[in-house]
């Protein structure tokens, strides 16, 4: 019996083969629905066709903030999803991330005499943008490099000549805005804080292993504070109305220090708080208005505590973050506005702390990495990158579609034919 040999017909040499075709026409499709994410996603912000919603719900945690003239806020957020930014001191929200990489935004500062230029920090090391936001990049130069380039605490002076930068490790430096090279500060402790005095320009102080710092020429020399009666690395806050009040806050057992004097004298009280809660934040307002905000949670303690007699009595304001809080700052030139960020968003006080409200509409602080759809018929999943402005998978589902763009998800309105 002959063995039957099939063997394959030439094919005319120009015509491809049916497997290549298909791929090729699958390519071309997926290159249609990626030119379509840029369409798509910025509709969701816009609020006018919006035929893409955002589909991860609003809030998460803010781990930085940082006020500008006229209404604006930064928000940094520590799941890697970026700044945020508002035009109405915090009603509203849209994304300002595009050059940033994804980590946590540890530190935001803005120049107050140019509030274009703006700068962030992350685990990368810094960043500067000089459009508000609207794009980002590196300024690494001279800064500590590798795991010890993360950004701990940024400021900027009075006059906006200088910015400063506070790494990890606790080294400080310093650029010139909008420059994006550092100069490393010689300085005699271990740093943790940084706060510009609004009112006196070169001047920043600086919590530090041995107590409080000060320097007045722009980190070229620097004096200890209060003799050495200040605690280790203290958290400073300073009334933008009154020259020369400054607070200090720390402490193994939680204190209270208040200066009238620029800081050549210091009265101490003591805060009702259990020993080992002196992780926090300060804001200052005239009159001997005080907030003192908590980061840990350990301690069956309130987040947020406000004094109005300069720490002698101490209440829970009403309606204030129900957990920690990461940032807690002040809005220049609008008296009685205060800002804060923690686990669970954004809140804004416009009567000096003592009332508080929610204010995270558009603010999306927390990163996806992946989203399961389901409808009564199937339960299709969407793998989505964490880069920036891609995604792995647009999902159909039979009443709309799912995509990732610009580290958010999207959900399309109504009815999707042929893939979204």
């Amino acid at each position: 019996m002959r063995q039957l040999v099939h063997r394959n017909r030439p094919r005319p040499r120009g015509v491809a083969s049916t497997s290549v075709v298909t791929a090729a026409i699958l390519a071309l499709a997926l290159a249609l629905a990626l030119a379509l994410v840029p369409a798509l996603a910025p509709a969701a912000d816009a609020g006018a066709a919006r035929p893409w919603v955002p589909l991860e719900p609003e809030g998460g945690q803010i781990e930085s903030l940082a006020p500008a003239p006229g209404g604006v806020v930064y928000a940094g957020a520590f799941s890697g999803a970026g700044v945020s930014r508002s035009r109405d001191s915090g009603r509203h929200w849209q994304p300002a991330n595009r050059g940033l990489p994804q980590g946590a935004v540890t530190a935001l500062a803005v120049v107050a005499t140019h509030p274009e230029i703006v700068y962030a920090g992350n685990q990368f090391g810094p960043y500067v943008s000089s459009d508000g936001g609207e794009s980002w990049l590196p300024a690494l130069g001279g800064f500590q490099i590798g795991a010890l380039a993360a950004v701990r605490a940024m400021a900027v002076t009075a006059e906006g000549s200088a910015v400063y930068a506070l790494s990890s490790t606790g080294a400080l430096h310093k650029a010139r805005p909008p420059e994006r090279s550092w100069t490393r500060i010689a300085f005699p402790a271990l740093a943790s804080s940084l706060t510009a005095d609004p009112l006196q320009p070169s001047t920043l102080y600086v919590g530090a292993s041995g107590g409080l710092y000060r320097t007045q020429d722009g980190g070229e020399t620097w004096s200890l504070l209060g003799s050495g009666s200040l605690p280790s690395d203290p958290v400073v806050a300073l009334d933008a109305e009154t020259p020369g009040s400054l607070y200090a806050f720390g402490g193994s057992r939680p204190t209270l220090f208040h200066s009238a004097d620029d800081g050549s004298t210091w009265e101490s009280r003591p805060v009702p708080l259990p020993p080992g809660s002196s992780e926090g934040l300060l804001a200052a307002q005239p009159g001997g208005k005080v907030l003192l905000a908590l980061r840990s949670t350990l301690n069956p303690v309130p987040a947020l505590l406000e004094s109005v007699d300069g720490g002698a009595t101490w209440t829970t304001p009403a309606g204030g973050p129900p957990d920690f809080i990461q940032a807690l700052v002040t809005a220049p030139g609008e008296s009685g506005t205060v800002y804060a960020g923690g686990g669970r968003g954004f809140w804004l006080s416009t009567d000096a702390g003592d009332r508080w409200r929610a204010s995270s509409h558009g603010l999306y602080a927390r990163l996806l990495t992946g989203v399961s759809i389901g409808t009564d018929s199937c339960c299709c999943p969407a793998a989505l990158d964490p880069g920036v402005g891609s995604f792995r998978q647009l999902a159909t589902i039979r009443d709309g579609a799912v995509l990732r763009a610009h580290r958010r998800a999207y959900r399309s309105r109504g009815k999707t034919e042929g893939g979204g």
